[in-house]
C-alpha cells in the first residue's frame, strides 16, 4: 500500500484518526452537552463559545458573602475563569456528574488562564502550592476521580502551570461519623444534634451537597468538614504560600472552611482560583484579576 510522499505519519493523522473517531462514535454515540449535536461531547461552535467566555478572568470575591477576611477587613481575593452559565456551566456539570471526562482538556485550559492571572497578581513570582478542593468519599466513589485535582494534575503534566507552581492535595474531607464523635468546641461549630440530623438526612436522601442551601446554612454545613491530609512537619521554614482551587464559587463557604484549615496549619493563603463564579463581573468589562489591580 502506497502512503504517499510524506510517509506514514501524515497518512495516519489525515485518514486513520478520523476513521477511528467515526468508528468510535458509531459504537458509543454521544452528543454535545450544550446543543445536542451528535458525535462530540462539545461541538466546535460551543467549544469556541466556552473559550471566549473564559478568555478574561476576573475578580469575583465581591459577591461571595461567606469568604474570610484578614485583620484589615480585606476579603480573600478570588479569581474566576468565567461566569457560571451557558457553555461553561453545562460542560462543568457534564464533566463532574455525567462521565464526560474528555471535557477535562478544555476545562483545564480555562483554569490555567485563571491560575496564571492569580499567580501574576497575588504571588509576586514566589513559588505557590495549588491546593485543590477535596471531594467527599461518596463523590469520589461515584465518579472515580476528584474533578479539581484531576484538572490540576493534567495542567501539571502538560506543563501549563506558572513556574514554581505545583499541585498539592493537602486537604481531605473528614467523615461525618468522625465529626460526630470528635465534635469541635468552637462557638460557630455545629452541635452534635445538628451533625446527627445531617447524617440521618444523608442516609435517607443520599445527598450531602450544598445545593439549595442559603449562605448561613452553607457555613454551618461545611464547618469542621475538612482537615489536613498529612500532618505538617514541625518548624517555621516549611510555611508555604498557597492558592485554593475550586470549581464553582457561590457564597464562598467551602473556600472559607479550606482557608480556616490551611491558615491554622501554617500555610499563607494568598487567595483562591475557581473555574466559574455564579456572579458576573461588576461592570461590563472584567476587572483586573491580579491583586495589584
Amino acid at each position: 500500500m502506497r502512503l504517499g510522499n510524506n510517509g506514514p505519519v501524515p497518512w495516519l493523522l489525515d485518514v486513520a484518526v478520523p476513521a477511528f473517531s467515526q468508528f468510535w462514535a458509531l459504537l458509543f454515540p454521544t452528543e454535545c452537552v450544550c446543543c445536542q449535536l451528535p458525535d462530540a461531547s462539545l461541538c466546535r461552535r460551543c467549544r469556541q463559545r466556552l473559550r471566549r467566555s473564559t478568555v478574561r478572568p476576573y475578580r469575583a470575591e465581591y459577591a461571595a458573602g461567606s469568604l474570610p477576611e484578614d485583620s484589615a477587613g480585606r476579603v480573600l481575593p478570588v479569581v474566576a475563569a468565567g461566569v457560571y452559565r451557558r457553555e461553561l456551566s453545562l460542560s462543568l456539570l457534564a464533566y463532574k456528574n455525567r462521565g464526560h471526562t474528555d471535557l477535562g482538556r478544555t476545562l483545564a485550559a480555562a483554569l490555567a488562564g485563571a491560575v496564571h492571572h492569580a499567580v501574576d497578581g497575588l504571588a509576586d513570582g514566589a513559588p505557590v502550592q495549588l491546593v485543590p478542593m477535596p471531594s467527599t468519599a461518596a463523590a469520589r466513589r461515584r465518579r472515580g476521580y476528584e474533578p479539581v485535582q484531576a484538572l490540576l494534575r493534567q495542567l501539571h503534566r502538560r506543563k501549563m502551570l506558572p513556574p514554581g507552581c505545583n499541585p498539592a492535595a493537602a486537604l481531605r474531607v473528614r467523615p461525618l461519623w468522625v465529626r460526630i464523635l470528635f465534635r469541635p468546641v468552637g462557638a460557630l461549630d455545629p452541635s452534635r444534634r445538628q451533625l446527627t440530623r445531617q447524617a440521618t438526612g444523608h442516609l435517607l436522601t443520599g445527598k450531602a451537597g450544598q445545593k439549595g442551601l442559603g449562605a448561613s446554612a452553607r457555613r454551618t454545613n461545611v464547618r469542621g468538614t475538612m482537615g489536613l491530609r498529612h500532618r505538617r512537619p514541625r518548624g517555621g521554614r516549611d510555611v508555604r504560600q498557597c492558592l485554593i482551587v475550586d470549581d464553582v464559587l457561590t457564597t464562598g463557604a467551602t473556600i472559607a472552611e479550606a482557608h480556616r484549615v490551611l491558615d491554622s496549619s501554617g500555610f499563607k493563603v494568598l487567595g483562591a482560583v475557581v473555574l466559574a463564579a455564579t456572579s458576573p463581573p461588576q461592570t461590563d468589562e472584567a476587572k483586573p484579576a491580579g491583586g495589584r489591580g
